[in-house]
């Protein structure tokens, strides 16, 4: 008995070699499809010379076999998918797969889109009617915005650049002793920790922290330990009021 491979397609039905990956009739995907024994009829037994005419006829013959009983069993007989495609096509539907990325309706074996070439091997196939129209690809979310950090720096009363604000270096104390000690050295009403400033989100952010004197922006004192956001423009005082001798005071200017 031989080995042998019948396409699934209920159209086709071709008996293709054991080894075979796909129909060589009409190109159906065989890899799933297992091998069966195909049942070869044996030739008839020849007739003893010894046995007379008279007793050929007396001898019973065995009724042939139905052309149904002579038909090998194999996967695609037993396969409920097989049986439903047929059942389905009666009724005008046919088995596809739908693209995810397109839309498109393959062939129910596909493995890559006819379309955009998608791969397709871990989607199911579906019974759909004929003539339903393609589905519309699956909606993709947007790519996130990353909101751009601008550029911000921190300027003396006389214009002159005294610290750049950097995404590596979001959150820094100043004072005499911490960032801005150099600027701040001749401050005396400025403390050594003086308050600590903060980018969140592209916004720059100052607290006091518990300094003698007090932290001023626009000539406002700010509350010990709460945030308070910087805009463009603001003018921050350490130690007093905005122009005070031996205050330390600083405008913020954003570069978007």
């Amino acid at each position: 008995m031989a080995r042998i491979k019948i396409c699934p397609n209920i159209n086709c039905q071709t008996e293709n070699l054991a080894t075979a990956t796909e129909c060589e009739a009409c190109g159906c995907d065989l890899t799933n499809i297992k091998p069966t024994l195909k049942q070869e009829t044996p030739p008839e037994a020849a007739v003893s010379p010894e046995v007379t005419s008279a007793e050929k006829e007396a001898v019973p013959r065995k009724p042939a076999a139905s052309a149904s009983e002579n038909t090998p069993f194999s996967a695609a007989d037993a396969s409920p998918a097989a049986h439903n495609s047929e059942a389905e096509n009666d009724v005008g539907t046919e088995f596809v797969k739908i693209c995810p990325e397109c839309g498109q309706k393959n062939r129910g074996v596909a493995k890559i889109c006819t379309k955009c070439k998608a791969s397709l091997k871990s989607i199911r196939g579906v019974h759909l009617p004929k003539d339903a129209p393609a589905a519309a690809p699956s909606a993709r979310p947007e790519p996130r915005r990353v909101m751009a950090v601008p550029e911000i720096r921190l300027m003396s009363s006389d214009g002159q650049e005294i610290f750049r604000v950097t995404e590596s270096n979001p959150v820094f104390s100043i004072g005499r002793e911490q960032v801005l000690s150099g600027f701040l050295r001749n401050c005396d009403y400025v403390s050594r920790r003086h308050a600590e400033i903060s980018l969140i989100q592209s916004t720059l952010t100052i607290t006091d922290l518990n300094s003698t004197n007090g932290t001023f922006v626009n000539d406002c004192k700010l509350e010990q330990g709460r945030r308070r956001p910087l805009e463009n423009g603001d003018r921050v005082s350490l130690g007093g009021f905005w122009g005070t001798e031996k205050t330390g005071c600083f405008t913020v200017e954003y570069r978007r």
